[in-house]
């Protein structure tokens, strides 16, 4: 039915022949190209439209459509004197809405898809009370992700809306992290997004090169590894050449502590114990029943002393 009525606005004011229109004919080879002609912007072009229904409903009769009482009132058979004599006789109801409601209803929809980060729309992540109130993101993260309508302003990525179980809008704003989109259009982004994941020839270039350097990094490092082992002195067996290696590895250990840098004022000097402290001892700990629990231990773990 709305599409149906391009032909009305094409009847009355010929649109598909203003400035930059696009002729219902063929073009002829040579002839201007009719977007070089292009002259009214949106705003204008909108206007022409609209004046075009308000003239049309106010001058395209319809008699057909009068009812026996409309007849006897004289009401002229226009749409704007037909909807003039129902109003009147309280046939139509009024319906407001808020302004944002239609406003939001008339935006364009889209799928998001609910991550354990967010809700992605577009390569950006938001969030919003509902679905932190009900955990979709722990529900994600633990049951995968799932899909959601939603709605979107082209002209804005700082917000896009959903609807809950009672169908009111719930806004979902930008997450802390992609905020930095917040005034940019949703196609901007996507077309930002989507040329970084695109590599350019250079970086590829770059790439490879970076990782043939890298083998050749890593084979030097092995090389010079293998010759310093070459001049310690070989173990005879297999025992001897394994058989220190907890006591290589407390040692590695120990060098690492000595030597590693630490800013000051990170570790605080350890307390020294009072004068009057008793110092901890092996006899003070196992108390008078010493050798007995000495006993014990080397019961449990044969051939262990003290």
């Amino acid at each position: 039915m709305v599409e149906s009525r391009f032909g009305i606005l094409n009847d009355l004011t010929d649109i598909r022949w203003l400035p930059g229109g696009v002729a219902a004919r063929d073009k002829e080879r040579g002839e201007r190209d009719c977007r070089l002609d292009a002259t009214l912007n949106l705003k204008e072009f909108t206007q022409i439209v609209i004046e075009s229904v308000l003239h049309y409903n106010r001058f395209h009769r319809q008699p057909d459509r009068l009812t026996q009482a409309m007849m006897n009132d004289g009401v002229e058979p226009t749409p704007t004197g037909i909807w003039t004599w129902a109003l009147e006789n309280d046939l139509i109801h009024a319906n407001n809405r808020p302004d944002e409601l239609i406003y939001l209803h008339l935006l364009p929809r889209e799928r998001a898809t609910v991550q354990k980060g967010g809700m992605l729309f577009r390569g950006m992540h938001y969030v919003c009370e509902l679905a932190i109130k009900e955990n979709w993101f722990a529900k994600a993260r633990r049951n995968g992700v799932w899909s959601i309508d939603c709605r979107f302003d082209p002209n804005s990525a700082a917000h896009i809306w959903i609807q809950g179980e009672n169908k009111q809008f719930v806004r979902c704003d930008l997450r802390g992290s992609d905020f930095k989109y917040a005034d940019y259009r949703s196609d901007e982004i996507y077309d930002l997004l989507e040329a970084y994941r695109q590599l350019p020839p250079s970086h590829k270039r770059a790439e490879l090169e970076s990782r043939v350097s890298l083998v050749d990094t890593v084979e030097q490092i092995i090389s010079n590894a293998r010759a310093e082992r070459k001049d310690e002195p070989a173990a005879s067996t297999k025992a001897e050449a394994v058989g220190n290696i907890r006591q290589n590895r407390s040692e590695e250990r120990e060098r690492e502590r000595e030597n590693a840098f630490v800013p000051d004022g990170v570790r605080a000097e350890p307390a020294k114990p009072a004068a009057d402290t008793p110092l901890i001892t092996h006899d003070s700990y196992a108390g008078p029943r010493r050798a007995q629990v000495i006993d014990l231990l080397k019961r449990t773990r044969p051939g262990k002393t003290q």
